[in-house]
């Protein structure tokens, strides 16, 4: 099943957001400015700003 429906501009700057986050924290710890953690870790940390009501910005 196929969906006609695309990306909201809020959810491709959420996403983009996210995939800045964790490239930034991936060359942190490659530097050695950051402990090694597991790509799952980096992934929740990148979806917290998403989730969080004070960064939506106006309703």
């Amino acid at each position: 099943m196929s969906s006609d429906r695309e990306a909201s501009p809020a959810s491709d700057t959420a996403c983009r957001g996210g995939s800045q986050h964790i490239d930034h924290e991936q060359r942190r710890i490659r530097d050695g400015g950051r402990p090694y953690l597991p790509s799952d870790v980096l992934d929740h940390e990148a979806a917290r700003p998403v989730g969080d009501p004070l960064t939506l910005g106006p309703v």
